[in-house]
């Protein structure tokens, strides 16, 4: 798992969970503090951003949402893709 140190991720039930259970089956890869470049989701929001919703119009909230699932489950047909974000931050 790649943690990006945003102090919402880091609260109770999370470290409990990765010092538990987890402990022998997730390895926690620590992001400095502000480091979008070595950040994968970047890569991700990028194209969602202008690949996937770049000629989207949506009217409301619920329909943006609707768009960006859609876009999302479009992005999980595409492993390379993914693992590109990931190579391009150096991972």
């Amino acid at each position: 798992m790649i943690w990006d140190g945003l102090p919402a991720h880091a609260n109770e039930a999370v470290t409990l969970y990765l010092a538990g259970a987890a402990r022998d089956q997730i390895q926690v890869a620590q992001l400095p503090g502000y480091a979008p470049d070595l950040n994968p989701d970047e890569g991700v929001w990028h194209q969602l951003k202008y690949g996937e919703l770049h000629n989207i119009t949506c009217h409301n909230q619920e329909e943006l949402r609707y768009q960006l699932r859609r876009a999302i489950a479009r992005l999980q047909h595409q492993p390379a893709l993914i693992r590109s974000f990931i190579e391009h931050s150096g991972y």
